[in-house]
């Protein structure tokens, strides 16, 4: 199993928390797929409006795309 699939099979059981979508996040950015990343970083900061790593990540992956 890819560590991908391992961290969606821990959002699929209802793990969901900031670091978990950030994790993702940089696993999908890896990947090239930005879309998919925003969408986790997105989550991540819902889940946690001061965690900062996530908002950097989230601007330069939007500014990227």
């Amino acid at each position: 199993m890819s560590v991908i699939d391992n961290l969606e099979a821990l959002l699929a059981k209802g793990t969901d928390n900031a670091l978990l979508r950030f994790g993702l996040a940089n696993e999908y950015l890896k990947l090239g797929q930005l879309e998919q990343a925003i969408g986790h970083l997105r989550k991540a900061v819902a889940h946690d409006p001061k965690y900062s790593a996530a908002w950097k990540r989230l601007g330069k992956t939007l500014a990227d795309s």
